[in-house]
Parts: C-alpha cells; structure tokens; sequence
C-alpha cells in the first residue's frame, strides 16, 4: 500500500465528497473506499432478505423470488348506456329535421341545441376526459415495467411471482424504492390537474355528462400502487424435528412449488421473445394486396435491446432458449437497417430467416407447457 493509499484510509470518511484538489491516488482510494462499503452494505441487505425469508435453499441455489406489481388506472372513454344512446337519437333526430328544413347536409357530428354537446358517433363511445398528466403515469408504469423485466421480471403476467439471482437484490429494491417515490409524485401531479381536466368534457358531453363516470378525486391517490415482496417456498428445518413425514411432505411440495415458479419464468421469457420476433415478422408480410408494409427499426433494434440484457433475464438458465437467442442474435446485428425500407430481396430473406427462429420458438412453447402460475 502506498502512503496515499495509506493516507486514505486514515483521513476519509467513506460517503464525504472527494476533494478534486487531492493527489490523484488519494482520490482513487477513496473512490475505493466507498465501493467497497457499497458492496458490504449490499452483502448484508442479501443476507438480510434472505434470512427474512427464511428459505436456507434461496441461499444455497443463490436465487430468490419476487413479486412486483402495478395498479390502478381510469377510463378515458365510456359506452354509452342505453338511456345514452336514447338521448343521442333524440338529438340527431332534431338535426336533420332542422337539416332538412334548412336545405342542409349531415354535420356527421351531434351538437345540442346550446352547442354543449359534441360527440362523434364512432363505436357508441363518449370521452370522458383528456389529460397529459394522466398520459404521463402510464408511460412511467410502461417504462418502469421494462425495466423491472431487464432483471428477469418479466410483466407479461406481472403479478406473478420469479425466480431472480439473490445477487440482485439491492439493485431491484433501489427500483422499487425509486419507482415508490416517483409514482407518487405522478399520481399527486394527476391530482392537483384532475378536477379542471374534467370540467371542459362536463360541458361538451352536455345532456349525456354523468358525474358517476369519475373517480372522486380523494380517491386517486390510493387508486394507483406499487409494490414489492420477496417470497419464501422453504421448509423449517424445526419441522424435521416435530414430525419427519410432515416435513418430507412439505419440502415436497415446496420444490414442486419452486418448479412451478421457473416453469412460470422459462414460459414468460420465451413468450417475449416469441412476440418480439413475431412483430417483425408481421412487419415484413406484406398486405393482402400485395402492397409492401412500412417498416420500422424499433422492431429489429428492440430484438436487439433484449439480447442485451438476455443474459440477466435468463435466471431459470433455459438453455433451448439460449441457443435460439445465439441465432436470433446473428440474424438481427447484419441487418442494414436503410436497406430494408427500399430493399424487396433483402426484407424477403430477412423474413425466411426470421421465420425459421419464430418455428424453433413456437415449439418451445409447446414444450414448455402453459404451467404459469400467478400467487396470491
């Protein structure tokens, strides 16, 4: 150790600022420092979850599991009821009596008498607010959710529980902890704009606004949550001492509780990839017509995005997958993504060879079985 090393680890206080003017090797042991007491303090948090658990076998697999989970939204249209729908006829009919008397066209709209009312007659649906903030939190729930599955939670069913690396587990409660604080920011945002949002539609919907259609606002605050726990499926080791059969049959079912759980995680990730490399298959089939679909990167460069982080996401180690992901991976990094837009041949060859991977997963999925299941 060198004396600035030395020098160092006498004088800095792991967490203080790192004075620039220092000598550059005092600087570096001090940044150091403060690695190295992250990764103690992340030691003990997953030394900590374990035990909470108290599931020996999550130490010894070096795996746990957890479940996260979103809710919460508010509609942004309605049907119309019956009675609704009796008020809109009323109404047209008005028109085009007034219409025809007046030598006029269908508006294709219905106005009220007052002008209140305008609703487009398209599906039998009225709208029943518009709201960027509202836009906002489900992005953040969108985005939030990719990144919960880039550590092997996947959200196609995302109440579920799986099986996620117990090295893991300071970086997914940081997630969880950021994405608390940040929901809630959002949902008081939606809050504070939600009443004047809806009194414009209150006017324009007229005769068929119907204050039942919304949520009060001191409801909205406990109307969207997040959450997270980490789940034991271990047996008592006391067990074995009260009563061997008990125990026999309880660790049973707890390893047919565990094989459940990864078959849940091995169909999930397969049934991602199958969707991602299925968009850009569809992509490249061309319309009944003939015609030539527009074609856009964002479904090769996603592909690409999850192969990235495929590594992480694959904890259950389904190697049938892995090996499908090495082809997947060949084909999608020579793609000259220009070239596809204007290049008949290529998007033609592309699709073969997509299409070859879309089979070999296809299969996998029969293999695997629909075994997921969902724990409350």
């Amino acid at each position: 150790m060198t004396k600035y090393q030395e020098y160092a680890r006498k004088n800095y206080k792991v967490g203080e600022a790192i004075d620039e003017m220092w000598h550059n090797d005092i600087q570096a042991e001090c940044t150091q420092m403060n690695l190295e007491e992250a990764e103690r303090v992340a030691r003990e948090r997953i030394k900590e979850v374990v035990t909470s658990v108290a599931d020996i076998n999550a130490e010894l697999a070096g795996r746990i599991v957890v479940r996260v989970s979103f809710a919460g939204s508010l509609p942004k249209t309605k049907k119309l009821t019956k009675a609704e729908k009796a008020i809109v006829m009323k109404l047209e009919s008005e028109i085009n009596e007034n219409s025809a008397k007046l030598g006029l066209g269908l508006s294709g709209e219905i106005a009220d008498k007052s002008g209140g009312l305008n609703l487009a007659l398209v599906g039998g649906d009225k709208t029943l607010w518009a709201s960027k903030e509202y836009d906002a939190l489900q992005k953040f729930v969108q985005d939030r959710r990719d990144e919960f599955a880039s550590f092997g939670i996947p959200h196609v069913k995302f109440q579920a529980a799986h099986v996620v690396d117990i090295t893991r587990i300071p970086e997914i409660e940081m997630l969880a902890e950021k994405t608390e604080v940040e929901l809630r920011k959002l949902v008081e945002a939606l809050v504070a704009s939600y009443p004047a949002q809806i009194t414009p539609e209150a006017v324009n919907l007229g005769p068929l606004y119907n204050e039942r259609d919304y949520a009060a606002v001191e409801t909205l605050m406990g109307r969207f949550t997040f959450g997270y726990e980490w789940l034991s499926f271990g047996v008592p080791e006391e067990l074995k001492q009260f009563d061997v059969r008990i125990y026999e049959k309880a660790k049973l079912k707890a390893q047919e509780t565990w094989k459940e759980i990864e078959a849940n995680g091995v169909l999930l990730l397969r049934q991602t990839v199958s969707d991602l490399v299925s968009t850009l298959t569809d992509s490249l089939t061309p319309k009944d017509n003939g015609e030539k679909k527009k074609f856009y990167a964002t479904t090769v460069t996603n592909i690409q995005e999850f192969l990235a982080t495929f590594g992480r996401r694959n904890i259950c180690n389904d190697t049938e997958l892995d090996a499908e992901m090495k082809k997947l991976d060949q084909l999608v990094s020579g793609i000259d993504l220009k070239a596809m837009s204007s290049d008949t041949k290529l998007r033609e060859s592309v699709k073969k060879d997509v299409e070859t991977v879309k089979a070999s997963l296809s299969k996998l999925l029969v293999n695997v079985g629909d075994r997921s299941i969902v724990l409350e």
